[in-house]
């Protein structure tokens, strides 16, 4: 099992990836733990994973269900961009059905707002 982002797990919260508000937008501040990302996928080049966008809730759901697969689409953009073989990802949404805490602040609603890897396939 491959170390860092995952550190042994199955799923990684990627909450190192910052968008720019209410956009898909990838801000320059995500760039470290994007090629965290593909460097894993480099070395480790039978690895698929599936790339999970979630958002707080506010705002419209059906709205907030396409900005997160929208987000996820531009990590899996990001990586292809750099590489990595386009069938070794995808993609999916969950708006905000899946929150990880409440959303009655905005430090809970940010923690909500995340990307996440999951390993589908290892070895």
């Amino acid at each position: 099992m491959p170390k860092e982002i995952f550190d042994g797990k199955e799923v990684a919260v990627l909450d190192k990836i910052y968008f720019e508000q209410s956009t898909d937008r990838i801000l320059p501040s995500s760039k470290s733990q994007l090629i965290q990302l593909l460097s894993i996928l480099q070395r480790n080049a039978q690895m698929e994973i599936l790339i999970s966008g979630h958002t707080d809730n506010v705002g419209d759901e059906e709205m907030l269900m396409e900005l997160s697969i929208n987000r996820a689409a531009a990590v899996k953009d990001y990586l292809t961009r750099n590489g990595i073989e386009e069938n070794r990802i995808r993609i999916q949404g969950w708006g905000h059905i899946k929150p990880i805490t409440s959303n009655n602040t905005e430090s809970q609603r940010r923690l909500n707002r995340r990307v996440e890897a999951r390993i589908i396939k290892f070895k």
